[in-house]
């Protein structure tokens, strides 16, 4: 990486210029380490994947990005966009296909739709998973994604491969790399104990997946140790190194309009409370204005009846008095 850490040597100088004047230059929820271990899971990949792909078929046109999706679940926002529009849509798809299974399903992946926001990121993710998972299945889909050419997206292409190593750009700035390590093959010792139809099983052993970089400053970082030692992994990259920029930018972009809405709201709200605050103080001056005329009004009666009742005492007693 560069002397400093936030400027590019990478890419257009037009693009790192214009991302250099952006904040922040490292987003919240890159800095969660709590999320670490949910990005290598399969389900919170494949439902990252099928959003960032298939969003259009839920009618979710609105930007779609990993990290602002990161912070909706994290609880960055008081409103949640995306999740919001999920919660909406899924139910009422399900209910459209006429499928009791496919509905069923809603309350099988973990939690009715109307908890949703009680759960744990994880327990989210997993729900979003079955959901997408069982409309991927529908023929409807199936028959939608190939008519506007996105079957392919159905599964992942890597960006490289090699030695049973794959690497795929998700997101348009994540770089994961895919192991995949197999059972071992059982070569017996002696020819004279091998078959003629050996039965080798080339079962997968595991699958494990590493992100390598989810901004573009460790992917600049990553670019420098690989450009000897993977010059073709590096060449890929570097064809979409222009992208990843532009893609920084927008969601910054994004991010400081978002911010400026929930400023906005947040003085509105203010201003509605303190609007508020004032009402009350003004009915509470009142109610202790009427209070105190009341309580008045009550002394004023006691003192007249005191005053009357002292006039019908003096006109009820003699003119003279007897001198004994």
């Amino acid at each position: 990486m560069s002397t400093d850490q936030h400027t590019l040597s990478i890419g257009l100088l037009e693009l790192t210029t214009q991302l250099a004047k952006l904040h922040p230059k490292i987003l919240l929820n890159q800095l969660n380490n709590d999320l670490d271990s949910l990005r290598l899971s399969y389900n919170y990949i494949w439902v990252c994947n099928w959003l960032f792909n298939f969003r259009s078929y839920l009618r979710i046109q609105n930007l779609f990005d990993i990290d602002l999706f990161e912070l909706e679940l994290i609880g960055y926002y008081p409103t949640s966009d995306i999740i919001n529009k999920l919660k909406t849509i899924l139910p009422k798809h399900f209910k459209s296909e006429k499928i009791e299974d496919a509905y069923n399903s809603l309350k099988d992946g973990g939690a009715e739709i109307e908890t949703f926001d009680s759960l744990s990121i994880i327990e989210k993710v997993d729900v979003l998973y079955k959901l997408l998972h069982t409309i991927s299945k529908y023929s409807k889909f199936r028959n939608w994604a190939e008519s506007i050419g996105l079957v392919e997206d159905l599964r992942l292409d890597p960006l490289n491969s090699s030695d049973g190593v794959e690497y795929f750009l998700l997101f348009d700035n994540r770089l994961y790399k895919r192991s995949v390590t197999f059972n071992s093959m059982e070569i017996p010792k002696k020819r004279k104990l091998t078959t003629d139809l050996p039965d080798y099983k080339f079962e997968i052993k595991e699958v494990k997946f590493e992100l390598i970089f989810k901004n573009i400053y460790e992917c600049e970082e990553f670019m420098l140790s690989i450009k000897k030692s993977n010059r073709p992994l590096y060449n890929e990259l570097n064809r979409n190194v222009d992208f990843i920029i532009e893609n920084e930018i927008k969601k910054r972009k994004f991010l400081i309009s978002k911010n400026k809405e929930s400023q906005i709201e947040s003085l509105l709200a203010t201003r509605k409370k303190s609007s508020r605050i004032e009402a009350r103080e003004a009915k509470r001056k009142i109610e202790e204005e009427q209070e105190r005329e009341r309580l008045q009004e009550e002394e004023d009666l006691k003192f007249t009846g005191e005053r009357r009742y002292e006039r019908r005492s003096l006109r009820s007693k003699p003119d003279f008095e007897v001198i004994q």
